[in-house]
């Protein structure tokens, strides 16, 4: 039985939406393909009740298992929440891309919410977790008062449902008021509405804006095969990775985990070979940002400053400025080099360290090479100022 994925747990199988629920199962089956497996081992077919269920059984969790957290009178960081809810989003887009491009790849139209039987106005799954929170959380909602009204998406209802499950009186409040807001315009519709009647009358009195769009379709973008294209070519991930050019960038990159989550996403995972097909064409960037990264830990301690010092272009000498070329000396002062130029240099750097390591100045009395003559002469220097003090240094 293959382990879940961090971001998939009983709860956040529980929240998920439909778009999610299927990009996680595509993401399953590319696993499985990757892993040598000839057919998807799950389908994207059925509600979302049997999307959790068949993601669970895949994995062996337990939908059963309540997950309620204590009422605790505590008070989520508004920009923890803001956060949670913009990774709500993304997410949520990203997997209507990935459902956009299977469509387009299996010349099919892309359809946004396809009707299915016993489909409400009002996503139900949302309806059950506010109603699901709200008489558990009692306690919270009686002892803060409601929250003036804020316009809501289904990923903001989602970031609400998730934060007051943790105790977060501002969120328990919000769905307090949105709850209200969805009985009161019921109960004012007269006569008695029949089911449909009520979908389109309360849609002119609350706006969720990704469950509230009933059926609409995107067939008229292109071919299939532009439509296909155009998506690939539109992955902000990969094309902020491959754009990022200055060891700056590079660094942020990797300190912001957007190199570790291209390689989560695309790379090998566990004993799997080969990754997803992108992978090809993400593994030498990939590897290449992560080699320089071990530079500024490894042979610089952390030190960005003397990092980036170290490695701007009017800092060179000798041999390696001599190779820049006829670049103007002002505009050379203050420019970093260019972060593949690097990572290129590390192992022409250690094939000359290793030549002068194997100098006789370096050898102990049997012969072999001593660490104690090397520190001795190079007093603390790292291998880069070391092979800069070498006049070996070149790009």
């Amino acid at each position: 039985m293959p382990t879940a994925p961090s971001d998939i747990t009983v709860h956040s199988i529980l929240v998920a939406k439909v778009e999610t629920l299927k990009w996680w199962i595509k993401r399953a089956n590319d696993e499985a393909k990757a892993c040598g497996e000839k057919k998807n081992p799950l389908t994207k077919t059925g509600n979302a009740n049997g999307l959790r269920s068949k993601l669970a059984d895949y994995y062996g969790l337990n939908l059963d298992v309540p997950t309620v957290a204590k009422v605790v009178s505590t008070k989520m960081d508004p920009q923890s929440l803001d956060g949670a809810i913009r990774k709500r989003q993304w997410a949520h887009l990203r997997a209507l891309g990935e459902e956009w491009k299977d469509c387009a790849e299996q010349r099919q139209p892309f359809i946004l919410c396809p009707q299915q039987p016993g489909d409400t106005f009002v996503n139900p799954d949302l309806q059950h977790d506010i109603q699901a929170v709200l008489s558990t959380q009692q306690a919270g909602i009686q002892a803060q008062p409601p929250p003036p009204p804020v316009d809501c998406s289904a990923e903001t209802i989602c970031a609400w449902v998730a934060a007051a499950k943790d105790g977060d009186v501002d969120a328990l409040a919000h769905l307090s008021e949105l709850q209200s807001t969805i009985s009161g315009a019921l109960s004012k519709l007269s006569p008695p509405p029949t089911h449909h009647q009520a979908a389109t009358s309360f849609l002119a009195t609350l706006v969720l804006p990704s469950h509230s769009v009933t059926r609409a379709h995107i067939g008229h973008t292109g071919s299939f095969e532009d439509q296909a294209s155009l998506l690939e070519a539109c992955s902000y991930d990969i094309k902020a990775l491959q754009q990022a050019n200055s060891l700056d960038e590079v660094i942020a990159q990797v300190e912001r985990g957007d190199v570790a989550e291209i390689r989560k996403q695309y790379g090998p995972q566990g004993q799997c070979k080969g990754g997803k097909p992108e992978w090809k064409s993400l593994k030498v960037t990939v590897n290449k940002r992560e080699r320089i990264y071990k530079q500024l830990m490894n042979e610089f301690n952390g030190d960005k400053d003397q990092f980036f010092r170290f490695f701007t272009i009017g800092n060179l000498e000798g041999e390696a400025l001599r190779r820049k070329g006829k670049r103007k000396h002002a505009e050379a002062e203050c420019q970093l080099m260019a972060s593949n130029k690097v990572a290129e240099a590390i192992p022409h750097r250690d094939k000359d360290l290793d030549e002068e390591m194997a100098s006789a100045a370096y050898q102990d009395e049997q012969g072999g090479f001593s660490q104690d003559l090397w520190d001795a002469r190079w007093r603390g220097q790292n291998r880069w100022e070391i092979w800069r003090s070498l006049g070996k240094e070149k790009y």
